[in-house]
């Protein structure tokens, strides 16, 4: 029995330890690829600056492509006042439908990180950003693991629970097979004697 628990108790261990670990560097991970968002975003907006101020085509074209590479982090840029002027990878569907939909996202985002501030000579906007569906996939993961993990845990510590019983069972099956033949063998004896008594007195 004792060892019975100490392999529940290893089990347990080793399960909350690779938990643990998936946990740490899943998390690294995700902070790793929020920063090169972060630059994705920087560089961005970057870009548009160089659109709107710069009169080399060259930088222009440079400037648009790295804009139109940009198919995976939502953002809005919106003026001094707040107001939203243009945004990218969100919904337009939904947009369409719903007029409230961009304002809600916009909040959403002031939330999650301070919005990149970009002064084109004429105004500053401020580029709000969101996560990507990457990003928000990987930080979601290790708890749908430590799910998994803990669901077959529990499997696992039912089927042994069930193979112990099964063992204690065979072995009570046992000794009561062992305890009535220890007992049958006097009894046998005794019911001879009793059939020997029988005869000698005549009842």
């Amino acid at each position: 029995m004792r060892q019975y628990l100490n392999w529940k108790a290893y089990m347990i261990l080793v399960a909350l330890v690779i938990v643990a670990a998936s946990l740490i560097y899943t998390n690294q991970l995700a902070r790793r690829l929020a920063q090169e968002e972060t630059k994705n975003v920087e560089q961005l907006a970057l870009g548009i600056r160089t659109i709107i101020t710069s009169a080399n085509d060259q930088e222009v074209d440079l400037a648009s492509n790295v804009i139109s590479q940009n198919r995976t982090i939502p953002l809005i840029i919106t003026d001094e006042e707040g107001r939203i002027i243009d945004y990218k990878n969100l919904d337009t569907a939904r947009i369409a439908k719903d007029s409230s939909f961009a304002l809600r996202k916009l909040e959403e985002f002031k939330l999650l990180q301070p919005p990149i501030i970009s002064d084109y000579g004429e105004g500053i906007n401020y580029i709000y950003y969101g996560q990507s569906h990457l990003l928000t996939q990987l930080r979601y993961f290790p708890y749908v693991q430590l799910a998994i993990i803990f669901v077959f845990l529990g499997v696992v510590l039912i089927a042994l629970s069930a193979a112990h019983k099964s063992i204690q069972n065979q072995v009570w099956v046992g000794l009561s097979k062992e305890t009535a033949h220890q007992i049958g063998t006097p009894l046998t004896s005794i019911e001879g004697w009793l059939e020997l008594l029988k005869e000698e007195h005549g009842e």
